[in-house]
């Protein structure tokens, strides 16, 4: 029989000896290891947010204020101020979008009424944002002006496996009725993305009933100034006849996620994002985090400490007969190796059984890929382990009787 394999029946045999201290042990890295997991994945997927958009650190969104005491919220600065951008350096383009109240537009497909959410944006909406076609040309889509665009999902709910493209959608606000054609579908904005919708649709004289004004994004190149930019849109305010001390400044996008302040989390980004957070309450998951990790690790020390104790004796035993260090020492690793593999496994069962709670509970909709699951399970449970076994690991050389080295 291989050492490898005598190691293995001893661990299982140390297992069976040590069942309370074994079961604690389980319990408190799978306990440890689920809730550092889940709360890291929703972090990183926190400041990772709207990263698929390629040039996210170029695009700026225009933002209005009556007052300085009044709520910033978005606007259509190239109107609102007649603002032309090609006389601006280093202006690409710009796109304007908008969403709309809960509940307000109806839509039926195939005889059946939603309540769907839709996007209104104009012709340069890809020129700006990296949403994924999957069906349809970035180039052509939106030259009709009366098709729609669904997500993969709100597809897949509507019409099954059943190809939409060139299906008839009847919408409705109120008393007004419009018809229109699925020319597209796109990729299912997900957890990491900010902007949520259902369908795209672009605007028309429709779509003036749907409510909340549009948003007007910018994206910049080399040599654009946001100073200079700022400072136009104030001189450009202060001409306007009615409303001379309305204020017009930019907000990165890529700053415009996360906000400093959970009360700053109405406005102006919530104009367009469906969903964001705040740097206080990540600090505070943070700090949860850090906590969780040293409890566990301080828990799975003292019990593993506690296990070398109670095996003092028969480990001394074991050398005394002719057990080499190397044999005792291989002994120990093959137990932290299968109790390692057991909760690994377990918290990844419970991570993908736990994760429609966690979206729940947490208001929002995060979905990592299986390998991006196992991965961080892995690290963290890594992590845990070796800080755990600092202590022990000392432990378990001094309880070996210098005799025998």
């Amino acid at each position: 029989m291989s050492k490898m394999n005598y190691s293995i029946r001893l661990a299982f045999r140390s297992f069976r000896a040590n069942r309370l201290i074994v079961v604690g042990s389980v319990l408190c890295l799978f306990l440890g290891t689920l809730c550092i997991s889940f709360l890291y994945i929703y972090m990183q997927n926190v400041w990772n947010k709207d990263d698929f958009h390629q040039r996210k650190k170029d695009i700026y969104m225009t933002v209005y204020q009556a007052t300085p005491e009044s709520e910033k919220t978005g606007v259509c600065a190239s109107s609102f101020l007649k603002m032309n951008y090609d006389d601006v350096p280093g202006i690409e383009t710009s796109t304007t979008i908008c969403i709309t109240d809960p509940g307000r537009l109806k839509a039926t497909f195939q005889g059946i009424t939603y309540t769907p959410e839709p996007l209104i944006i104009d012709s340069n909406f890809f020129k700006v944002f990296d949403f994924k076609l999957l069906v349809g040309d970035k180039q052509t889509i939106l030259n009709n002006p009366e098709g729609i665009i669904l997500t993969e999902s709100f597809a897949r709910q509507v019409y099954g496996n059943t190809n939409p493209i060139g299906k008839t959608v009847k919408l409705r606000v109120y008393n007004q009725d419009k018809t229109s054609v699925v020319v597209g579908i796109v990729q299912y904005p997900t957890s990491k993305s900010s902007i949520s919708f259902d369908f795209l649709m672009q605007f028309t004289p429709y779509s003036t009933y749907l409510g909340k004004p549009g948003t007007e994004f910018i994206l910049t190149k080399k040599g654009f100034d946001a100073k200079r930019l700022n400072e136009k849109f104030e001189k450009l305010a202060i001409e306007q006849p009615y409303f001379p001390n309305d204020k017009v400044t930019l907000v990165s996008f890529d700053e415009g996620y996360v906000v400093a302040n959970p009360l700053d989390m109405e406005r102006p980004f919530s104009v367009i994002a469906s969903r964001q957070n705040d740097k206080i309450g990540l600090f505070l998951f943070g700090t949860i985090l850090i906590v969780i990790l040293l409890i566990t690790s301080l828990n799975f020390s003292n019990l593993q400490f506690n296990q070398i104790l109670a095996e003092k004796k028969k480990v001394s035993i074991h050398r005394i007969i002719g057990a080499t260090t190397q044999d005792v020492f291989l002994q120990k690793l093959s137990e932290s190796v299968l109790m390692f593999l057991m909760v690994d496994v377990l918290s990844v069962l419970a991570f993908i059984a736990f994760q429609p709670w966690f979206n729940q509970l947490a208001e929002t909709s995060m979905f990592p890929t299986l390998p991006e699951i196992i991965l961080t399970n892995s690290v963290v449970l890594l992590l845990l382990v070796s800080i755990g076994w600092i202590r022990p690991y000392f432990s378990f050389f001094k309880s070996i009787p210098k005799a025998v080295f």
